[in-house]
């Protein structure tokens, strides 16, 4: 397994910040690289996207799984193949006085992270920087999820329009 955990201190309430994590459709306005859509409940499937550096691919799609949701505290999500590759995801929060604590932590499992390469590693860890850095500058910039996500444009086509 290899672990990448980090704590964000940000100025934000953590009310404001739950709401950005669990807008999963919004993932596409602040995350540089992960797309998620569906909803944010215990159990649900949800469609996991992601724009992958190492390899060059524009995205990849694969269906993840809500595995851990205790509201205003922790959001989770595992995807892969159990035994070969499987990532867990996850945002935990701690009320501060003058804002909220994040600790988010990404596990890398399975077989194939075994035979995984050290800049592939180095990519991950740099992947998770840039993932909070990007949450830290759209809630700062923005003063809430709000103003930001209604100025950004979408990325890609609405699901279920069938255009």
């Amino acid at each position: 397994m290899i672990a990448i955990e980090s704590e964000l201190k940000l100025r934000a309430a953590p009310e404001v910040v739950w709401r950005v994590l669990i807008d999963f459709g919004n993932y596409a306005v602040w995350h540089p690289t992960l797309r998620l859509e569906g909803p944010a409940e215990l159990g649900a499937t949800i469609d996991y996207g992601l724009s992958n550096t190492l390899t060059g691919w524009t995205s990849a799609r694969a269906d993840a799984r809500v595995t851990r949701f205790e509201p205003g505290r922790v959001v989770e999500w595992r995807m892969g193949i159990r035994l070969l590759f499987q990532v867990t995801e996850s945002y935990a929060l701690r009320p501060l006085e003058a804002g909220t604590a994040v600790v988010h932590r990404i596990e890398y499992r399975g077989i194939g992270v075994r035979v995984t390469s050290q800049r592939a590693v180095g990519l991950w860890h740099k992947a998770a920087r840039d993932a909070d850095g990007a949450l830290r500058v759209y809630l700062e910039a923005s003063k809430g999820p709000s103003r930001v996500a209604r100025s950004a444009p979408r990325r890609g086509k609405p699901r279920g329009t069938g255009r």
